[in-house]
């Protein structure tokens, strides 16, 4: 497909936002039916073990220092003015930055596996589950490539695949093994996630039209431009993202019980569920709004904000709604495994609640790259986080300490990002009319 042609389908959002549900759904109905098999096969504390160590995945694949972030920017902007050469120039200097890091992630994996008591007394299993992803890793852009393109339903349909496949594995072993197996389920795992990975970095190559760089021109020195700096920016967010939304498993796990843990998980996947389908109104709204500032509709841009607020309000009430349902669904999702109430839900309907509202005004920054108010917070939330939580614990807060703490950490950024955001329309609207009026427009 020619870029003209791909510039006409960028405007079609809503197709890629339907397919995207679509298969989300399908998705999240697969892998919910693995948790009861998994459980059921491994134990309640084994699969707190389990989902601690998987849960560790995320610190490999944010390890891109945000320059992910910026790339995806610049892949919708370089397309939008239709320039290959600068796409392919900036793909090539990007992925340099992914070796790099490679490098530095390895070493750092050592380190903690022989210093980490969770990692060190499971060496085997997290040589299995972590080394794959670190060799992806430089791989991984594919991702960010394709939401660059606004084929958010492409990492939709991967994503189906890849729960389709683990089901198969699943429902297979438990078949022919009599007595659970860690090691046999990390094996799959890992396979599994290998050959999905490659079928995005098929896609994301063949649909972009990037050129691969030869093997030669990768070791030329990188380029340092800003993209490294706003790159650092993004990074510091996601490092504040991953402690206040993706650590639950591990805080619990290492303050309460595997069994706790295993509690955790499974209303934490409820609410991740829910979520998920507003991540993906807003991985497909950031590509609108990158495309919106650089056409300069800004008149769009506003009516974007508004549709964007608007679907966040329905989903941070909706977000309450779901701690009346949660406990009969996961009693008859775990057969009776899990039994939670009300209360156990009400922190995790607050976080997703603020959660919500909070990335509607965010995304704003980050298709703008003005993203130093969030960097400020995420500062501040990477320095309280884990003392917040340890003071939870020792009160007796249980699993509801982590949901509880992210929740009040992220009240700051859902009032902040707004009031960014809407300057951040106001002014570029009103420059954009000044220079029509300078150049006689």
């Amino acid at each position: 497909m020619s870029v003209e042609n791909r510039i006409i389908n960028l405007g079609r959002a809503s197709k890629s936002l339907s397919i995207s549900f679509v298969s989300q759904i399908t998705t999240s109905a697969v892998s919910f039916i693995v948790v009861p098999l998994l459980i059921q096969y491994l134990s309640r504390e084994k699969y707190g073990l389990w989902v601690t160590l998987v849960s560790l995945v995320s610190w490999i694949l944010m390890s891109d220092f945000g320059i992910g972030y910026g790339f995806r920017n610049k892949v919708t902007e370089y397309l939008a003015d239709k320039d290959l050469v600068k796409l392919n120039r900036h793909f090539k200097n990007t992925f340099q930055y992914y070796l790099i890091i490679t490098f530095l992630v390895t070493l750092f994996f050592l380190y903690v596996l022989a210093n980490n008591p969770i990692l060190s007394k499971h060496k085997s299993l997290s040589l299995i589950i972590y080394l794959p992803y670190i060799i992806y890793f430089p791989f991984s852009i594919s991702n960010q490539i394709l939401q660059g393109l606004r084929l958010v339903h492409y990492t939709a349909l991967i994503g189906l695949l890849r729960a389709l496949l683990w089901f198969c594995f699943i429902a297979i072993i438990i078949h022919f093994e009599g007595s659970s197996n860690l090691i046999n389920i990390a094996i799959g795992y890992s396979l599994i996630n290998s050959i999905v990975n490659g079928i995005a970095v098929y896609l994301a190559i063949t649909k972009s039209d990037i050129t691969v760089p030869n093997f030669k021109s990768l070791f030329t020195p990188p380029v340092i431009d800003k993209t490294l700096v706003t790159g650092i920016k993004f990074f510091v967010l996601q490092i504040s993202s991953l402690l206040m939304f993706s650590m639950g498993n591990y805080y619990v796990y290492s303050n309460l019980t595997p069994s706790d843990t295993a509690y955790y998980d499974t209303i934490n996947k409820v609410y991740t569920l829910y979520m998920t389908f507003f991540n993906m109104i807003i991985s497909v709204f950031w590509s609108e709004i990158v495309f919106q500032k650089t056409s300069g509709d800004f008149a769009k841009l506003r009516t974007t904000y508004k549709r964007l607020l608007a679907i966040s309000l329905i989903v941070s009430l909706g977000s309450f709604a779901i701690m009346f349902i949660a406990p009969f669904f996961i009693s008859f999702w775990t057969n009776n495994k899990i039994l939670i109430n009300k209360k156990d839900c009400l922190p995790f309907s607050f976080l997703v609640s603020v959660q919500s509202l909070a990335y509607s005004g965010a995304v704003f920054l980050n298709a703008f790259e003005k993203v130093m108010p969030q960097v400020i917070l995420a500062i501040v939330s990477i320095i309280l986080i884990y003392p917040l939580i340890q003071l939870g614990f020792k009160h007796n807060t249980g699993i509801g300490t982590v949901p509880l703490v992210s929740g009040i950490l992220a009240l700051p950024a859902l009032i902040i990002c707004h009031v960014f955001a809407l300057r951040l329309i106001r002014y570029n609207a009103q420059y954009d009319i000044h220079s029509e009026f300078s150049s006689g427009g």
